[in-house]
């Protein structure tokens, strides 16, 4: 019995070292809506599930992808915006403004 508890709390303390190691989240990145000059748009969802440190960082990654990187002249990194839009890991946060 001491040897499946033992067993039990190395597993355990195991995966919380591995998890301490990798800091690395997953976000979903959401560009806000807009409303200019005739034209809008609602909320829009870019890329789901992106591995990164940060949000920042997972938004860079985004932009060096193949879909991104028709965009990463509009994309201002200290602002997190594409085209002045901002960017967020949430939906419900990117459709505060323009739904």
């Amino acid at each position: 019995m001491f040897k499946k508890l033992e067993q039990l709390l190395y597993n355990r303390s195991d995966k919380l070292r591995i998890n301490k190691i990798n800091k690395s989240r997953y976000y979903d990145i959401w560009q806000e809506g807009y409303a200019v000059t005739g034209n809008s748009s609602s909320a829009i969802l870019l890329m789901e599930q992106v591995e990164a440190d940060s949000f920042k960082d997972a938004c860079i990654k985004y932009i060096n992808t193949p879909k991104g990187k028709s965009m990463s002249s509009y994309f201002i990194e200290d602002r997190l915006t594409i085209w002045g839009c901002r960017l967020f890991s949430d939906e419900s946060s990117a459709r505060k403004s323009f739904g």
